[in-house]
């Protein structure tokens, strides 16, 4: 356990980043051998503001993805599906599933699946199995665990899976599988339960009034499985340890095997070296190996609220932490690298930078990237030694959305810009790249 200096100077930390990028708000819980501590600051929303309390439940995004696994590895111990099974055995036969496509595949982002489809798009207020429909029958990226893409749509397949199997919704089923069992009292699936708690409601810049507004628009019901709860950071370690070698604190029943627990944590799939070294995919999570530990990492960033969680697998030391603005991307992404260093001493692993072989040709890398049929990336030269990328149509918002220019070249491969990499691959016998990975999607040129 951290000691009370120790303790004292990780709130000091927490608040000042949290100070610095002008975010509304957050929560960060530690959890280690003695229980958890929770630190908070800023309040709730610009427009009513209450101080952030440990009780204070902020939307979760993609962290939902966790529930809906620790959900689909429960189905999985009580013989109602298997990791190898193919979805197409466990959906309605008019949803037309591609052949090969497995419940781990989907787990895993190796499923090929696209990014929504406009005629998903225009129909988030209806259930994940009308969606699911219009998913599958879209193009494939590529075939089904041959390549790793990051997939929201998966996990929206898998929520019609869940309640396929189940024969209740979603929300239900996830209430009863997992969020009663592990004590997650403040977390909740809908908007409208998550105003009569405690919550941080999500902020965004609005750039025509130059202020941080609210965002109070409910997640859709289509998205629920994949990015539709609200949580506490308290909420968070306690699912978090659930995947761990120490296990759940104080739940109630057991969410799954220690079997299932080894094949969420067990590295599916390598990610690209180039955004880190030691990274792999495992169900649901991220997994690290770093310094002698094996991690777990999640991170979240979406309607005005942004989330991390970090834990060692052999110990059950972790965190987890929330900022409910647009904002605290930033902050998160700075905190996790602290956390890292208080929690476990260790330092992300850095990157040989060799520098670009032979001329800076920055021109080979211009181009079209298409991630699907509707969603792709332009890469065009920024001056003489820098890359501007724009993405069309890629989360489904009507202008262009430009990433921070220039992205500055590191070598052959990566290009950074504030919160990551942009990393091209796949280069061809001229020397120029055929595909490109930015946030995990994976685009190929034109």
């Amino acid at each position: 356990m951290p000691s009370p200096q120790e303790q004292a100077e990780i709130e000091a930390l927490f608040v000042e980043m949290v100070t610095d990028r002008q975010a509304v708000g957050g929560s960060l819980s530690v959890l280690d051998e003695h229980g958890i501590t929770t630190w908070t600051t800023g309040v709730t929303s610009v427009v009513a503001p209450v101080p952030v309390g440990p009780e204070t439940v902020f939307r979760i995004e993609s962290h939902t993805k966790l529930v809906t696994t620790a959900l689909v590895l429960q189905l999985c111990d009580l013989g109602r599906l298997g990791l190898d099974d193919e979805i197409r055995d466990h959906l309605p036969a008019d949803c037309a599933a591609p052949a090969g496509l497995t419940v781990r595949h989907l787990l895993s982002h190796q499923s090929g699946l696209a990014d929504l489809p406009p005629e998903a798009n225009d129909n988030l207020h209806r259930p994940a199995a009308e969606l699911t429909g219009h998913i599958l029958r879209a193009p494939l990226l590529f075939r089904p665990g041959t390549q790793h893409s990051y997939s929201t749509t998966a996990f929206i397949v898998l929520g019609a899976v869940i309640e396929h199997v189940t024969g209740m919704p979603w929300e239900t089923a996830v209430q009863y599988g997992v969020l009663d069992p592990l004590g997650m009292t403040g977390a909740c699936t809908t908007t409208e339960r998550a105003l009569a708690r405690h919550v941080g409601i999500g902020h965004r810049f609005d750039e025509d009034s130059a202020t941080v507004v609210p965002v109070t628009d409910p997640c859709p019901v289509g998205l629920a499985a994949t990015a539709g709860m609200f949580a506490s950071t308290t909420d968070l370690v306690r699912l978090a340890a659930l995947y761990t070698r120490r296990g759940a604190v104080d739940a109630t029943q057991p969410v799954f095997s220690e079997t299932s627990r080894v094949q969420a944590t067990r590295a599916q799939r390598p990610i690209h070296a180039a955004f880190a070294p030691g990274m792999s995919q495992g169900l649901g999570w991220q997994l690290a190996t770093w310094g002698g530990r094996d991690l777990l990492l999640h991170q979240s960033f979406g309607r005005g609220t942004s989330g991390s969680i970090a834990m060692d697998v052999d110990t059950g030391v972790g965190y987890a932490a929330l900022v409910n603005s647009e904002a605290g991307e930033h902050v998160c992404i700075d905190l996790s690298q602290a956390m890292l260093d208080r929690l476990y001493g260790l330092t992300v692993p850095g990157h040989a930078e060799p520098g670009p072989s032979g001329d800076r040709d920055i021109a080979k890398y211009a181009g079209t990237y298409t991630h699907d049929l509707y969603h792709s990336y332009r890469v065009e030269p920024h001056g003489t030694d820098g890359l501007k990328l724009l993405a069309d149509n890629v989360y489904h918002l009507e202008e262009p959305v430009q990433a921070p220019a220039p992205l500055r070249q590191l070598d052959d491969h990566r290009f950074a810009y504030h919160s990551g990499f942009v990393v091209f691959g796949g280069f061809d016998g001229g020397g120029s790249p055929t595909t490109l990975h930015v946030r995990n999607r994976l685009a190929a040129r034109v």
